[in-house]
């Protein structure tokens, strides 16, 4: 089936094309495809839906061309348009899950209804409106959750032995650009930037406005995990700290006439302050022009792990139902010239417009880059450590979350007070629920043990032999599992924001960038000054 409708597909494709001479050399294909399309809606068993069919063949041609070229139906068009503005829905933003036959509140974002009115992590939904949720699955649960905006609706839940009900109201939910933004010495402020979308350009400029004032004399901007979005805005931002009409990337098609480029296009802030831009393997499309172009133009030292490798751009096209095919239109360049698009494989029935052979380019001060691999920080850092398998497997027991729900019920919790005292009630909790921790290792022997029928003997001394492990590796590590206890609790407590203010002390990469703004020399010289 796969295969027929990629047939069908190309041949529907044919006519938004017929425009071009040199892709239809005559009407040979057209009429194949009409007599073909005309005998499998006469001779097959049931009756063909013409538009659902259709839209499966769009979006599967579009799909299959590469991992970013996208068709959307109508509707689906009108809810990414409100995406690029970071509206997702509107809800009472509370993330939940389904554990047990039980929808659980797992989160409740800052600012929404779920929070207002003191929902908490843990509660268990009852019912919303009429619905009992036990009649309904976690999708359905959801689309209760979700409406119009400004729309209200009653919920219960079943906190411990206690039945509450809130009325909230649901607000479009929003994810912004900007996550944090603040000092995090006397003299050096960081800025945490999720996505680029309408506005974040104008915001990004106030806030570096901001943070001067108040004494910043370097900027960190935290790009890891930014996977991209509108490139007008990040040219936006990057035209707080370069000149104005400064190159920002060339974007290249196979119509030359389609080419350009984009320019900064409004006054800087301070072309000259120090800044340290940290990446990883998730900083990806925009946030990736906006690391290659500060460092193809030595404007800045890029601490982390490689980039994703994202150097493709889309382009939305509007079809006469106003549906959208989100296409893969250009590769953009960076100022030195470079493509950091890491897959350049293509496709059997795809011919490359433009090839991509020179490897090394140099930045403004001579500085040798490499392209087709995404952006190299000056400094690597790994960003992420790897976390130990005591720790994963309390996290996949859930143990930690219900502990921290245990605490946030308690009358008398104080989340920055009583570390002692909480970090003891921790550690004896988990011993006292050892037989919900399962180590990896341990699976992987029961399920030997399984295959080769082994006594049940050495069945059971092997469980006894886990739980002495268990408990050792718990107490050893209890001072590791109480932080990782902390994060969680400091995420409900203070939410994202918070937990990022946090963690800013341990964080290598951040540590790091403190560390060379403070050193004027050093970072001269990793930019070849």
């Amino acid at each position: 089936m796969k295969e027929l409708l990629f047939v069908i597909c190309i041949a529907l494709y044919l006519p938004f094309y017929s425009q071009n001479k040199s892709i239809i050399k005559n009407g040979e294909q057209l009429r194949l495809f009409s007599e073909f399309y005309n005998l499998l809606d006469e001779n097959y068993l049931d009756t063909l839906v013409h538009d659902k069919l259709m839209n499966l063949i769009l979006k599967q041609t579009a799909s299959t061309l590469d991992p970013y070229t996208r068709y959307f139906t109508k509707q689906e068009t009108v809810a990414r348009n409100k995406s690029w503005s970071g509206i997702s829905y509107a809800g009472i933003g509370a993330s939940v899950n389904y554990i047990n036959d039980e929808v659980i509140v797992e989160y409740c974002k800052k600012g929404y209804g779920a929070d207002s009115v003191g929902l908490m992590i843990g509660d268990v939904i009852i019912s919303i409106n009429d619905s009992l949720v036990t009649e309904l699955n976690l999708l359905n649960t959801v689309k209760l959750l979700k409406g119009p905006n400004g729309s209200t609706l009653k919920i219960k839940v079943k906190r411990g032995e206690d039945v509450k009900s809130f009325t909230l109201i649901r607000k479009n939910i929003i994810t912004p650009s900007i996550g944090y933004a603040n000092l995090v010495t006397n003299e050096i402020a960081i800025i945490k930037i999720n996505q680029f979308l309408r506005g974040s350009g104008a915001k990004f400029k106030t806030l570096i406005s901001d943070l001067s004032k108040r004494g910043a004399k370097g900027f960190i901007i935290d790009l890891r995990g930014n996977r991209g979005g509108i490139v007008k805005e990040c040219i936006s931002m990057l035209s707080v700290f370069l000149p104005k009409n400064t190159l920002i990337c060339e974007l290249k098609s196979k119509d030359l006439k389609s080419n350009y480029k984009e320019f900064t296009k409004q006054n800087p802030l301070n072309t000259k302050i120090p800044i340290v831009i940290l990446i990883d393997e998730n900083t990806m499309s925009s946030s990736e022009i906006f690391a290659g172009a500060m460092q193809d133009l030595d404007r800045s030292v890029l601490i982390g792990e490689g980039t994703f490798g994202k150097g493709l751009v889309q382009g939305t096209r509007v079809l006469s139902d106003q549906s959208t095919l989100y296409v893969t239109a250009a590769r953009y360049h960076l100022p030195s010239g470079r493509c950091i698009h890491k897959n350049l494989n293509h496709k059997s029935f795809v011919s490359p417009s433009i090839n991509e052979t020179k490897n090394n380019f140099l930045t403004s001060n001579g500085r040798v880059v490499k392209a087709n691999n995404g952006i190299s920080p000056e400094i690597i850092l790994q960003s992420q450590v790897l976390k130990s398998e005591i720790i994963n497997s309390i996290s996949i027991s859930r143990l930690d979350f219900n502990f921290a729900v245990s605490l946030f019920r308690s009358l008398d919790f104080r989340p920055n007070e009583n570390v002692i005292s909480y970090k003891k009630e921790y550690l004896s909790f988990l011993l006292d629920n050892i037989d919900i921790i399962h180590l990896k290792s341990e699976q992987d022997w029961k399920k030997i043990t399984r295959e080769l029928m082994l006594s049940k003997t050495i069945f059971n001394r092997s469980d006894k032999d886990f739980a002495k492990r268990k408990k050792k590796l718990i107490s050893l590590s209890i001072d590791e599992l109480y932080n990782e206890l902390k994060e969680l609790i400091i995420l409900h407590s203070e939410h994202l924001e918070g937990l990022y203010n946090a963690n800013l002390k341990t964080d290598d990469c951040v540590q790091k960038a403190i560390e060379l703004l403070s050193d004027h020399s050093k970072y001269k010289k990793l930019i070849n000054f």
